[in-house]
């Protein structure tokens, strides 16, 4: 891998939601933070364009996002703020604020509200 300034990881799709699949995404997010320290990351989830719920109404994909991020030590507030320390709003809801509305810090969202990540 060469060195990137900002690198999406995706970490899962539609029907391919196993907990071998989250496995082998976080290795791929773990390799990928350790060969490119300085870089910014984000992840996505793909194959939920076309459906009309947000990724956090879908269960088993909120699900996913769950386990994943428990995987790769990112079901821990503070760390993930850490992680995902950005300026652009924009990028704090498509991550820190979807891990918030999958439930991966409480049963509720600490602090994000749905409509703000629409």
């Amino acid at each position: 891998m060469s060195k990137f300034e900002m690198i999406c990881i995706e970490i899962g799709s539609c029907n391919r939601l196993s907990h071998d699949d989250a496995k082998k995404a976080a290795d791929k997010w773990n390799e990928a933070r350790r060969l490119n320290p300085g870089a910014i990351f984000t992840f996505c989830l793909a194959g939920y364009d076309d459906d009309p719920r947000a990724i956090w109404e879908t269960p088993e994909a909120a699900a996913y996002v769950r386990t994943w991020a428990e995987l790769v030590g990112l079901d821990d507030l503070e760390t993930a703020q850490r992680v995902f320390d950005f300026a652009d709003e924009r990028r704090v809801g498509a991550t820190l604020g979807l891990l918030d509305m999958c439930g991966v810090f409480a049963d509720k969202p600490v602090f994000t509200r749905g409509e703000q990540l629409n």
